[in-house]
Order: C-alpha cells, then sequence, then structure tokens
C-alpha cells in the first residue's frame, strides 16, 4: 500500500511555512507491544542542509505501560556556510512518576553535547501542575550543570572553566487559547536550590 505524500501549497512567494520531512525505521517492540527502539532521520525546509538523527531506546516500563527510563541521541550534520557541523546531544530521562491520569509528574534528564563532552546538565522535575485536559500549566525543577566547558577567548586562544552551577526554575502562567496553542507563559529561574 503507498500513499502519496501531499505537498505543500505553493503561492507567489514559494512554499507556505516551514517543511520537516521525518522518516522512522528500525523500530522494534518488546513482548508485550512497547517500543523499544527506534532510528528518526528529520530535515527542515529552513535549514536543509542540516540532518538531524535520532536513536531512541527505551530501558523500562512501568506496569501502566508508561515510560520511565530511555535514552535519546540526536546528531545533527551536514554542512553550514561556516563549514561542516557535527554535534551529537544524548538526553537520558530516568526516574519518570506517572500518574493515574497517565500524567508525567517527576522525573531526572542528563544530558551530554558533544560540543562540550566534558559537561554535563541534570534536571531534576520536581512538580508538575496540568490543567484540566492533561496540558502542563506550571512547574518546578532543579537544574545542576557540572563539569568543564572550553570556549575561545576573544583572541581564539581556548580557555577552559569548571562548571559547578544550580538553578532554580519555576514556569507558570502557561495559558491556551480555544484551539489549544499556548498564549503565555512565565519563567523565573535563580542561582542555587
Amino acid at each position: 500500500l503507498r500513499r502519496r505524500v501531499p505537498q505543500p501549497r505553493q503561492r507567489s512567494g514559494g512554499l507556505r511555512g516551514l517543511v520537516t520531512v521525518t522518516s522512522r525505521d528500525d523500530v522494534s517492540y518488546d513482548d508485550l507491544g512497547h517500543v523499544r527502539h527506534y532510528t528518526e532521520s528529520s530535515t527542515r525546509s529552513d535549514a536543509p542542509e542540516l540532518t538531524n538523527r535520532t536513536d531512541w531506546s527505551a530501558a523500562l516500563y512501568d506496569d501502566r505501560g508508561n515510560v520511565t527510563d530511555s535514552v535519546e541521541t540526536v546528531q545533527t550534520s551536514g554542512r553550514t556556510a561556516a563549514g561542516g557541523y557535527d554535534v551529537t546531544k544524548t538526553t537520558r530521562r530516568s526516574a519518570v512518576v506517572v500518574d493515574d491520569q497517565g500524567l508525567t509528574r517527576t522525573f531526572r534528564e542528563t544530558q551530554w553535547d558533544s560540543s562540550q563532552p566534558d559537561a554535563t546538565t541534570t534536571t531534576d522535575r520536581q512538580s508538575t501542575d496540568f490543567d484540566l485536559v492533561g496540558r502542563e500549566i506550571a512547574s518546578v525543577s532543579l537544574r545542576h550543570e557540572q563539569g568543564q566547558t572550553t570556549t575561545p577567548d576573544i583572541n581564539g586562544v581556548s580557555q577552559t572553566m569548571a562548571l559547578d552551577k544550580w538553578t532554580t526554575v519555576v514556569q507558570s502562567g502557561r495559558t491556551f487559547n480555544d484551539v489549544g496553542q499556548l498564549t503565555a507563559s512565565k519563567e523565573l529561574s535563580f542561582d542555587g536550590d
């Protein structure tokens, strides 16, 4: 069975809006029908020279079928005006707590980035509030950035700095219009826990 992929509508100024093309392959399942792994490739019309390749794996599911531990690696590669580009970001989400309505209340996320391989960012979502239809409206997170970062100074000489920063992030005031689009939100962050 082959389906024709709809093409974006043309108008006098060219394509209408952003076009993203995504393909998912290598999907595998466990004995209970839970997705265990997939790979995904995507390109966007605003940066057609770059390709994102996602490799996702689930390590654990709870007894209701919710993912409680997973790893996602996204490699962005291609050519830009500045030359070759190849950055890999890995995110591990663990200790996920999902309530009886299937809403994610708390989790831990640890991120690594190939552009700063000696640094990690760990975010502990401490609480999450939802509206009556299950949209996230507020949250409190504690973020810890640690390790070492290397950046060029004004003369282009690499400078390595130790990193050990704690930040509390409070998001609130999320409101939505009649079709569910986000219309407002607030974020407050401050150093320390």
